[in-house]
């Protein structure tokens, strides 16, 4: 986690690491104004624009070969 200081609320607040290392978008705690991390050396944050929202990878569940042929004959 990394403490920073919101830009537009000024609130302090914590950033998972995971956020700052894929340089993604965060929502502040406090304000619930998106923040977009624009440098990870030192930490910088700006608004975001309008409309932001979070994404994730899609996830995929491994189904065992049985299922996967049951699927194909429906």
């Amino acid at each position: 986690m990394y403490d920073v200081v919101c830009p537009v609320c000024q609130s302090m607040i914590e950033i998972p690491a995971r956020a700052v290392e894929a340089k993604g978008t965060y929502r502040c705690t406090k304000c619930w104004t998106w923040l977009k991390v624009v440098d990870s050396h030192p930490l910088r944050l700006e608004k975001s624009g309008e409309g932001t929202v979070a994404v994730s990878a899609p996830v995929r569940a491994r189904r065992g070969a049985d299922e996967a042929e049951e699927d194909e004959e429906s």
